[in-house]
C-alpha cells in the first residue's frame, strides 16, 4: 500500500509579520527548488506532512532526486550566524550591534532525515527502490540528506558544520540553486 503524503497549502496559524516575512523567504527558497527540480526533472513536493506514522511532521520540502531523498528545511534568520553546528540547541546571530540566541535548526533536520531513513527501510511500498539503491552501490537503502536554507542576508560558516556532516547541504537564497544544482 503506498503511503499517504499530505501536502500543506496554508499555515493558518502564522498572522503576524514576523511570520509573513519567515513566509516570503520559505517561498523564495521553494520557488527556486521549484526551478532546480522542473529543469533537472527531479520531482518535489513542497510543504509537506509525511505519513503521521513516520513521526517525521511538517517539512519545507521533500526532493526526490537519482540521487536520494532530500529534506529541505528554510530559515528566515537574518544576520550573521556565529556558531553553526550539528549538536547544540541554540544559535548565535550577530544582528547589527546586537547578538541573540535563537534555536539551531540542524538536530531537528537531522532528526527527520533519520525518521524519513527508518520509516522507509520498513515500508513495503520502498522495498523495490531501495534494492535499486543496494544494487546500484549507493547505499543498503534510499539514502536521505538535509538542506537548510537561510534568507538572502544570513551569512554562515559552514566548514565545521559540513566536516562532522558531509551529506548536510547550507545555503541561503543567493546560493541554494547552485548547491542543488551541484547535487542533483
Amino acid at each position: 500500500m503506498k503511503p499517504q503524503i499530505k501536502v500543506i497549502t496554508e499555515f493558518g496559524l502564522e498572522k503576524e509579520e514576523k511570520d509573513l516575512k519567515g513566509i516570503k523567504t520559505e517561498d523564495s527558497a521553494l520557488k527556486i527548488i521549484s526551478d532546480v527540480c522542473h529543469k533537472n526533472k527531479i520531482y518535489f513536493l513542497p510543504r509537506v506532512l509525511p505519513p503521521s506514522s513516520s513521526n517525521i511532521g511538517e517539512c519545507d520540502a521533500i526532493i526526490f532526486s537519482d540521487s536520494g531523498i532530500i529534506i529541505a528545511e528554510v530559515k528566515r534568520y537574518g544576520g550573521n550566524i556565529l556558531d553553526l553546528d550539528t549538536k547544540s540547541d541554540t544559535i548565535r546571530i550577530e544582528k547589527g550591534e546586537e547578538t541573540v540566541s535563537i534555536h539551531n535548526p540542524i538536530p531537528k533536520l537531522l532528526e527527520k532525515c533519520q525518521k524519513l531513513e527508518d520509516y522507509i527501510k520498513n515500508i513495503q511500498f520502498w522495498s523495490e527502490i531501495n534494492k535499486s539503491f543496494y544494487f546500484a552501490k549507493i547505499s543498503e537503502t534510499v539514502p536521505v540528506y538535509s538542506l537548510l536554507c537561510f534568507s538572502p542576508s544570513t551569512d554562515y560558516d559552514e566548514r565545521e558544520v559540513l566536516s562532522e556532516i558531509p551529506d548536510l547541504i547550507i545555503a541561503n537564497t543567493k546560493t541554494l540553486k547552485k548547491k542543488i544544482n551541484r547535487f542533483s
